[in-house]
């Protein structure tokens, strides 16, 4: 259906939104389909009261008793517009409308005026062979139309047109040839023989079957076509004219009453819209003949000039008709038009589409309202200033455009700037492209005009798919470079423990040889924790603070490597300061892997004779820092390449140049690693001339905390875990709980949280050195009252104090 109806309506944007017209149903048939009852009551009522008004507009016309009313009668435009207009399962609809507008007419007519129906016919008889051979001729007439509209098609744009010609052409036809029949065989020659002046009783009924038929084709007109107030309005305009003109004939000043009305009625045809004018030329029509009855009331013409101004009054209402019947598909049509027009445009609205027109000549170019909000100008500027804030890049081939008045379409595409000149980098650019068109004008102008596009969304999804793009890449080379050097990085410490089995094999001792090769085991483990860091860092192993000895983490690292170290030649030397023999906490096993990746990579790339580990500590801001230094007398690394140092799979060379060995993980893990410690780590040129990496990290040291309280508060109680701090509570009743995150054994979140599943109210303060994380959130959800960021100053603690209403000493 589709393909025959675009076949049939062209191509083009009319075409396409066609299929969403049609079919159409005119608006009188939907009305009722929808509302049968009561657009079938508004119907008949409507029809019955100008029936009336139809009766008394030609009460005391002596020429017009029931042979000239019945030839044809009025009534048959209720089954002309009736049985045309509505489902043909709602026939009986329209019948019972005729029957009931014959009867009234009839029936007043009868009771008003005496001698109605001439004396050679009963009433009864006569009425029944009107009735039927009138219906019987309308009804036919209105089915040839319904047919003639089902030949071409419901959706054809000639529909409504055809059906009101067919239906008019066909009732006059058929009338023309029931009326010869009636007046020679069926009416008495008493009755034919009645003086009409220059024309027959046969006439007179062709010229009323001929009047019936017209009007009924205008109301048809109406009947199909969509009312609106706004037409309504415009219909009354003109009503005063009919008025003044149904006065003049009522008092003798008319030249002739239907020429008179025909004519004013075809000024109004010409003068308003096509649905205004059927409307007007309906009511004014209406409101003439109700007062006049002109038209209905048939006078013999006594003289030919009157007979003249008759068929002239004839010709005027056809000339009227065909008018109105153009006007009416010239309203549908622009109508379509409009509403194709209005799709479109929000079409383009919704697509960012602009209409834009450039006077190549005067260089001013004109643009929509679409076009100016993605241009961000007004109505029309001026083309050179424009060009201003279009990219560089862009601008050569868009003047290239604006100054060649010889091309016929191409398509440009620029980016443009929110400002009045391009600056890089600016936010709201936009991306644009535009189609044009170039034609010369008669006066010699050269102008273009075409569409333009605003391609910001699409840029920014090509743009962000790249970067998606590249980044996969990137990540999938990542890992195909990860997997290709597991294998060497495993290769070193399972080099060492080849080392260590052929020493016992040599006949080491194993009390001499197992602690190395234990530490050995836990480096290579340490290798592969590095790669589950990089590739899977959400899988990271929990912070785990216990008690150690600086002074035994610094001899494994030494006991790990020191085969190694022999083998390259290379001193492995410990310069630890005198508290390193005193128990520490922290995350052991994280500060094993920071300093082994640290040695390792001096041993493997630095080219030196001698790495020292170091150890000292420092106190800053009642804070104690733990610094470990692993410093060598190598190349060191050029200050150009030290920013990509701690970035995962950065291999850097002391020429700068890129290795061929090694993962490129070890400084990013160690930098990760003490991060989550709370602590950092900074490269700086060694003393001896090579590199040297400081990692400081805050050491948990109860011992200062508590000094520092005890200027605050008189009494204060150290438990050095969480187990221990849950029965100090319980023992001792504090009036507050200052708590670490990290602690052995038991965290200070959990410890928190028992607390306070253990109904415990006392306000307790948190404390954490993390710089990353979610520690703060951990405490909190756990029920502390307050959380301090390490190093805490006695400021701080003053203030927490205050804030929890505690006073302190």
């Amino acid at each position: 259906m589709f393909r025959r109806i675009v076949s049939q309506r062209g191509t083009g944007p009319a075409a396409l939104f066609a299929l969403i017209e049609t079919p159409r149903r005119a608006y009188f048939p939907q009305k009722v389909a929808g509302h049968p009852l009561r657009y079938s009551l508004i119907f008949i009522l409507s029809l019955m009261a100008l029936a009336v008004a139809f009766v008394v507009a030609q009460l005391g016309a002596p020429q017009n008793d029931a042979a000239v009313d019945l030839l044809p009668t009025e009534a048959t435009i209720v089954l002309l517009l009736g049985v045309a207009v509505f489902p043909l399962r709602m026939i009986a609809v329209p019948i019972l409308g005729y029957l009931m507008v014959c009867a009234i007419g009839f029936t007043l007519k009868l009771w008003l005026e005496p001698g109605y129906v001439p004396p050679e016919m009963s009433n009864g008889p006569f009425f029944a062979m009107a009735v039927s051979i009138n219906g019987t001729v309308a009804i036919l007439a209105a089915l040839a139309g319904r047919g003639a509209v089902r030949l071409v098609g419901r959706s054809d744009r000639w529909a409504d047109a055809i059906l009101s010609v067919a239906t008019t052409g066909v009732f006059l036809l058929l009338s023309l040839v029931a009326i010869w029949v009636m007046t020679n065989f069926v009416y008495p020659v008493s009755w034919t023989d009645r003086d009409f002046g220059s024309i027959s009783l046969t006439e007179v009924g062709w010229i009323r079957a001929y009047r019936i038929a017209v009007c009924s084709g205008v109301l048809l007109l109406f009947l199909l076509d969509v009312p609106s107030w706004r037409a309504f309005r415009r219909a009354l305009i003109p009503l005063p004219v009919f008025l003044a003109a149904a006065i003049a004939a009522m008092t003798g000043h008319a030249m002739h009453p239907t020429v008179d009305v025909g004519l004013i009625s075809l000024v109004v045809a010409l003068a308003l819209p096509g649905y205004a004018a059927i409307l007007a030329n309906i009511i004014g029509l209406t409101v003439y003949i109700s007062l006049t009855g002109a038209g209905l009331v048939q006078s013999p013409f006594d003289s030919p000039d009157a007979a003249a101004l008759e068929m002239v009054s004839l010709v005027v209402m056809s000339v009227n008709y065909v008018l109105m019947v153009v006007r009416h598909q010239t309203d549908r049509g622009s109508r379509r038009t409009r509403e194709t027009m209005s799709r479109v445009q929000r079409v383009h609205a919704f697509a960012t589409i602009g209409y834009f027109i450039f006077d190549v000549n005067r260089a001013r170019v004109f643009v929509d309202e679409v076009a100016a909000e993605i241009l961000g100008t007004g109505d029309q500027f001026d083309a050179n200033a424009f060009v201003d804030r279009v990219r560089p890049a862009d601008r050569g081939g868009l003047v290239s455009v604006m100054a060649d008045r010889y091309r016929e379409a191409t398509l440009t595409a620029f980016s443009l700037a929110p400002g009045a000149e391009w600056e890089d980098g600016a936010k709201g650019i936009r991306h644009v492209a535009i189609y044009s068109w170039y034609e010369r004008l008669w006066d010699g102008r050269t102008i273009a005009y075409g569409a333009l596009l605003d391609r910001t969304d699409e840029h920014d999804r090509s743009a962000a798919l790249g970067k998606a793009l590249a980044d996969l890449s990137e990540q999938q080379n990542r890992q195909t470079q990860l997997f290709s050097i597991v294998s060497h990085e495993i290769r070193t410490p399972a080099s060492v423990i080849s080392m260590l089995v052929e020493e016992i094999d040599g006949g080491a001792s194993w009390a001499q040889m197992g602690p190395r090769l234990k530490a050995v085991s836990e480096q290579l483990l340490s290798v592969l924790a590095d790669m589950r860091q990089t590739v899977r860092p959400e899988e990271n192993l929990p912070i785990r603070m216990e008690p150690f000895r600086p002074q035994d983490l610094a001899e494994t690292v030494r006991n790990t490597f020191l085969l190694m170290a022999e083998a390259r030649g290379v001193d492995l030397v410990l310069n630890l300061s005198t508290s390193a023999d005193q128990d520490r906490i922290s995350d052991r096993v994280r500060l094993n892997q920071v300093l082994s990746n640290l040695v390792k990579n001096a041993l493997i790339h630095a080219d030196c004779r001698r790495i020292t580990i170091s150890y000292a500590e420092e106190s800053a801001d009642g804070q104690l820092w733990a610094v470990w230094r692993v410093s060598d007398d190598g190349r060191g690394i050029p200050p150009t390449e030290r920013g990509r140092l701690f970035l995962p799979f950065s291999r850097i060379t002391a020429t700068g140049h890129t290795r061929t060995d090694g993962s490129g993980l070890g400084l990013f893990v160690t930098k990760t690693s003490i991060e989550l410690l709370g602590g950092s780590v900074d490269y700086r040129d060694g003393p001896a001339g090579g590199s040297e990496f400081v990692i400081r990290v805050p050491e948990m040291i109860g011992e200062l905390l508590v000094a520092r309280l005890q200027r605050l508060v008189p009494d204060v109680l150290w438990a050095r875990s969480g187990l221990e701090g849950i029965e100090m509570q319980a023992r001792e009743r504090p009036d507050l709980i200052l708590t670490d995150l990290f602690m052995p054994k038991m965290g200070g979140d959990e410890m928190t949280a028992a607390l306070r599943a253990q109904g415990v109210a006392v306000p307790i303060i948190g404390m954490t050195a993390a710089a990353i994380g979610d520690e703060r959130t951990t405490f909190e959800n756990a029920g502390t009252d307050f959380v301090l960021t390490k190093p805490v100053s006695t400021a701080q603690l003053v203030e927490a104090l205050g804030r929890l209403r505690l006073p302190a000493a």
